[in-house]
């Protein structure tokens, strides 16, 4: 049962890998290249040890056997090098290759997948785990090659004698073993590495970032011992591998051991019984101790361990490369009159990892008006807006735009059409007009400047300004000023939905009502969804939607709702 269950695994293994190797862009031409290369350098080399038996014979003297010995060796290390080289270039190329595949496929994967691997633990998988896709090829492709001038040393050997190299077929055989023994424990120790990395990245990602709270609490201390434990177990699994490779090395030494006591041990036997020359037992010690026999069955052991290990770090990137993609590009185009329709929300049910957080809602978002949706914290409020935006699908229900279901637009369509502004909105490492602009297509320099200047940003000098880098997470700004900046690039995306969270939420009451000024003024006649605890913007609204328990429990304007509904009330504290 045991060995069942584990034929099974190892037939995982290979066919996450191989799925895997389907999505890279591996140039497999210069794999081909450098296994005939290999091959090529192999039937060089076994000559050697044959030429130099001869010498040993007493053909020193021989002007052509010395001159043919040394040119096959001078050969021999041309194509060695230019085999190196072109691996070497190989790896490279498929690192890159895999990474980006990884990073591609990552992009698009559902938010719902994102946020259940978490971002940290992602950034672990395209920066380290991807390596692992050229160290199992190449592994695969030096165990052929190797292999195969294994097999050329064996028939250059029997044509030698017959005896001692049948006898020396053990060694196989025990390499075979070895390489069971080798891959179980280095895929396991390799995927513990790679899990233990992910952890510590995801850590470190997140504490960094908030290290000016781990101060203001005076909680060094315990981030220390939390970071220390990480490490140390980071440590351990990097030590079970130390423990591999000693294994490894020990399992090479006792092949090549093996090898040698047969060639000394039974060939000796034999030139004692004048079955053997002299110039054929030095044949034979050189192709084992010096030619490809030793050198052959030890990286044997190499390359599977190295494929092994690469397969320990594919794991995790081959389940995500499986992952459903999100269909950026399938469904219609929005043309015409599709641009402006009110949006409905017709028994709409959500839950995230069994918990519900919307419940058969229903209610419609009219065009081309301001609609605020208010309600406790964990009504749902967020959620709606990320429905729309189709960064999740509902359990149940659909959402109408006009007529058509949403889901008939393709995703990159759709989003198009929206411009999306969260509370704390992150910016990108770069500078103040990179930010503004990001996503936009098309931008005029003159209406940003205006749009900052409206919400109370002084500039003196606009090429300066705009060029001024944020930082780090925008750690060069205020988080007004951050949330500001995000405002502005949100309106200045020539959008027909536009989604705000929050977004008067870190500003001061003067910026609130500059805001607030700001979409009334610049979206006049945009279909505006705002999720808010803000009075003003509420009482500005042409609909606002009341949620409790994730459910639409009212609708109206501002002033109806206050009138009929004393939940609402207590909302504003009435």
């Amino acid at each position: 049962m045991e060995n069942i269950i584990e034929n099974s695994e190892t037939r995982g293994q290979w066919k996450s890998f191989w799925g895997l190797i389907k999505e890279a862009n591996v140039p497999w031409y210069l794999y081909f290249l450098t296994l005939g290369m290999d091959i090529l350098s192999a039937k060089l080399f076994v000559k050697l040890p044959v030429l130099l038996g001869d010498i040993m014979e007493g053909m020193i003297f021989n002007g052509n056997l010395v001159f043919d010995y040394s040119l096959i060796s001078l050969a021999n290390l041309v194509f060695s090098f230019l085999t190196i080289l072109v691996f070497n270039i190989v790896d490279l190329k498929i690192n890159i290759s895999g990474t980006v595949g990884v990073w591609n496929k990552i992009i698009q994967l559902p938010m719902k997948r994102i946020i259940s691997e978490g971002a940290s633990s992602l950034t672990s998988r395209v920066t380290n785990d991807s390596t692992g896709l050229g160290l199992a090829l190449s592994g695969i492709f030096n165990l052929f090659s190797t292999i195969c001038s294994i097999l050329l040393v064996y028939l250059e050997m029997l044509r030698v004698n017959k005896n001692l190299t049948l006898l020396l077929l053990v060694v196989p055989l025990w390499v075979v073993f070895s390489m069971k023994i080798i891959g179980r424990l280095a895929y396991g120790a390799q995927k513990n590495i790679q899990d233990n990395l992910s952890t510590l990245t995801s850590y470190l990602s997140i504490q960094l970032p908030n290290i000016k709270q781990i101060k203001s609490y005076g909680m060094e201390t315990q981030e220390f011992i939390k970071g220390k434990a990480i490490i140390e177990e980071q440590y351990h699994s990097e030590m079970v591998m130390a423990r591999v490779n000693i294994v490894s090395n020990s399992l090479t030494l006792m092949t090549n051991l093996l090898n040698n006591l047969i060639v000394l041990g039974y060939g000796t036997f034999l030139m004692s019984q004048q079955q053997l020359s002299l110039g054929a037992f030095t044949t034979f010690f050189v192709f084992v101790t010096q030619g490809n026999l030793n050198a052959g069955m030890s990286v044997i052991l190499m390359y599977y361990q190295n494929i092994k290990t690469g397969l320990g770090c594919c794991s995790k990137i081959a389940e995500i490369m499986k992952a459903n993609s999100e269909l950026l590009n399938v469904g219609e185009t929005l043309l015409g009159e599709a641009l402006e329709q009110a949006l409905y929300f017709d028994s709409v049910s959500f839950a995230y990892n069994d918990k519900i957080i919307l419940d058969d809602v229903s209610f419609c978002i009219p065009k081309n008006k301001l609609t605020v949706i208010v309600g406790t914290n964990g009504s749902g409020k967020s959620t709606l807006l990320k429905l729309i935006e189709r960064l999740y699908q509902p359990n149940s229900g659909n959402i109408y735009y006009g007529k058509e279901n949403i889901q008939k637009y393709s995703l990159n369509e759709w989003r198009r059409q929206i411009s999306y502004a969260i509370q704390n909105s992150p910016l990108m490492f770069g500078t103040i007009k990179e930010n503004l602009v990001y996503g936009v297509t098309a931008s005029d320099e003159t209406e940003l400047l205006s749009l900052t200047s409206s919400l109370g940003f002084d500039i003196k000098d606009s090429a300066k300004f705009l060029n001024a880098q944020v930082g780090e997470m925008g750690e060069h700004l205020s988080g007004g000023q951050k949330q500001k900046l995000s405002i502005i690039r949100s309106i200045a995306k020539d959008a027909s939905i536009y989604l705000f969270d929050e977004i008067t939420d870190a500003l001061d009451s003067t910026s609130d009502c500059k805001v607030l000024e700001l979409l009334t003024e610049k979206l006049k006649n945009k279909t505006i969804v705002a999720v808010t605890h803000d009075i003003n913007m509420v009482k500005a609204a042409d609909y606002v939607v009341f949620l409790e328990n994730g459910r639409c429990v009212e609708t109206g304007k501002h002033e109806e709702l206050l009138q009929q509904s004393k939940n609402y009330r207590s909302l504003w504290s009435y």
